[in-house]
């Protein structure tokens, strides 16, 4: 309940469908990365809520972006593929995950942080 009020707050700007979306990208997330833990303590499931809020804040970044924030560690960190993504959340999430854009264009070129 805290991640989703966390992004909701970021994402007023976006229809309710594109908000739905998100909300959606956050359950599956959460769900897919269950029980895992980053560095041995923090649950990974606060990382992803962290890559997403920080292109949220960027109001020029569509739910798409926002979307691949919250699923980028899918295809390395869970049974979920890429695949899962296009099927789910539609071509433009897909190419943001699959090809890694993400991590480069939207995170370091953006804002200066590494994601990892």
């Amino acid at each position: 309940a805290l991640h989703k009020a966390r992004l909701s707050q970021l994402i007023p700007h976006m229809s309710d469908a594109e908000q739905g979306d998100i909300r959606m990208a956050l359950e599956v997330a959460t769900v897919a990365h269950l029980g895992q833990r980053r560095d041995g303590s923090d649950l990974w499931i606060n990382h992803l809520v962290q890559v997403a809020s920080i292109i949220a804040v960027k109001k020029t970044n569509g739910p798409a972006a926002v979307i691949a924030g919250l699923l980028h560690d899918l295809r390395e960190r869970s049974v979920l593929s890429d695949e899962h993504v296009k099927l789910l959340f539609g071509d433009e999430a897909y190419q943001a995950v699959s090809q890694g854009q993400l991590r480069f264009d939207f995170i370091v070129k953006c804002h200066g942080v590494v994601p990892h």
